[in-house]
């Protein structure tokens, strides 16, 4: 028994030198290969090298601290599948503008533009104006925080938050001036071309177009209505109107071709009255020696 058990553990110690040999050789066959190629994965190229490939076109961007993963969770969960529709009503129901920021709301379509719009453009509108109201919920709840922060500033770092908060805010808030510009847009590729310089100068307040539309768009009316009035009717010639130059000139080729013609024609007629006239006095002449004989 000892015996076979001997022979066991020479067979165990030989495998495991055949082993070993086999890892040392492996490694000397690739360590000329592999030390380049290491070297070359750890970014260690020379700076000439470098130069020739050139700048990189788009740099890594740094990542801020982990957030606890409890939010984490929350967040990613909302950014894959949203709010649900029951739960975003309470929400945006949550946190109202307040009374000195009226504009977070998003503005409203104004009735005379709304009226002329089709369908398909109103509801277009209307889902935006939705989007809207999403950040206007966001913003509200950014400026309960900061409000919150200004109020007590026993915490330490109340300036860092403060920071971070009004950051949030104004890339909020410019997001909502986006989508207002974004809504006025597609609203002005619908209007009348006579239109649509009144509307882009028009300023936006609770409407998307301004609250005084509907008189900016009655006065531009009666300016285009007096305007027509004014302006002068074709083909009516004034005293001080002149022809240009060419056709001055064809204009007195064709006179003085209609004075030739019209010359011409009276010099005829002239000469054929004188020659009825000549003919008339002979016969008058002849009758008369005629009747003297008799």
């Amino acid at each position: 028994m000892s015996e076979e058990v001997d022979q066991l553990n020479l067979r165990m110690a030989r495998m495991e030198q055949m082993l070993a040999s086999y890892k040392k050789k492996k490694k000397s066959k690739h360590s000329h290969v592999g030390k380049p190629a290491e070297e070359m994965s750890e970014g260690t190229l020379p700076e000439d090298i470098l130069n020739v490939l050139g700048k990189r076109l788009y740099e890594d961007r740094a990542s801020a601290p982990e957030v606890h993963a409890d939010l984490a969770i929350r967040w990613n969960e909302i950014l894959e599948k949203g709010i649900p529709s029951e739960f975003i009503h309470d929400i945006l129901k949550k946190y109202p503008p307040p009374k000195n920021c009226a504009l977070f709301e998003p503005p409203e379509l104004n009735p005379v533009v709304k009226a002329i719009m089709s369908e398909q453009v109103v509801a277009r509108d209307d889902r935006i104006a939705l989007r809207q109201g999403k950040i206007s919920a966001a913003l509200s709840a950014i400026s309960n925080a900061l409000t919150t922060v200004f109020a007590t500033k026993n915490i330490p770092e109340w300036k860092t938050l403060a920071e971070n908060l009004s950051d949030a805010s104004k890339i909020m808030t410019d997001l909502q001036h986006d989508e207002t510009v974004i809504r006025r847009t597609l609203i002005l590729a619908n209007v009348d071309a006579s239109m649509r310089e009144t509307l882009k100068e028009s300023k936006i307040d609770e409407y998307l177009f301004g609250h005084g539309l509907e008189d900016s768009v009655k006065n531009v009316k009666a300016l285009q209505v007096t305007s027509r009035d004014l302006k002068k009717t074709p083909g009516r010639a004034t005293k001080n109107f002149r022809a240009p130059q060419r056709l001055q000139q064809r204009n007195q080729k064709k006179f003085s071709a209609s004075g030739a013609k019209k010359q011409q024609h009276q010099s005829s007629s002239k000469k054929q009255s004188q020659h009825f006239k000549s003919r008339d006095q002979k016969e008058k002449e002849s009758r008369s020696s005629r009747s003297s004989r008799r």
